[in-house]
């Protein structure tokens, strides 16, 4: 067994072993030609995952989720067809519209949450399933924060006077 095989805290805790996902994924992935892999990272969040006691390993489990993610994608990644992660990002269980939550403290939660997926080698966040809209642009401020730590850019392109 490689290091790379071994589980680590979070693989223990959550189940998540990195073999365990090839073997689940390995059949789909070229068959139903799979460009882009997301990750099991819906609710990392410390809003939601503070419901569980578990609130400071936001980083932790958004990070091990797309790690596991982007192991699955270089697996499978050609010269000609590359595959790409995507870093999932849902809406969470306290809303800042019904005032459950300041906007500022969700967003900051959203932040950590995103800065893991990026750590962990995502190419994209997906900011999904958005229902109340100060949650959505909670989360959308917070994705551009945490590029900007990252080092990554939202703009990858110069934008042509037409867009």
């Amino acid at each position: 067994m490689t290091s790379a095989d071994t589980p680590s805290r979070v693989q223990r805790d959550t189940g998540a072993h990195p073999a365990q996902c090839r073997r689940d994924t390995a059949p789909v992935v070229p068959r139903r030609r799979v460009d882009v892999i997301e990750t099991d990272s819906f609710g990392s969040f410390s809003v939601v995952l503070g419901e569980y006691g578990i609130a400071e390993r936001a980083f932790e489990l958004s990070h091990a989720s797309a790690v596991l993610a982007r192991r699955v994608a270089d697996e499978y990644a050609t010269a000609d067809r590359p595959r790409f992660v995507a870093g999932s990002m849902g809406p969470g269980t306290k809303f800042p519209t019904l005032g459950q939550i300041t906007y500022d403290d969700l967003s900051a939660s959203y932040e950590e949450m995103a800065y893991g997926l990026l750590e962990g080698g995502v190419d994209l966040l997906i900011v999904e399933t958005m229902f109340d809209l100060l949650s959505g642009k909670a989360a959308i401020a917070a994705c551009h924060r945490a590029m900007v730590r990252h080092g990554a850019s939202y703009r990858s392109r110069p934008r042509s006077p037409s867009n």
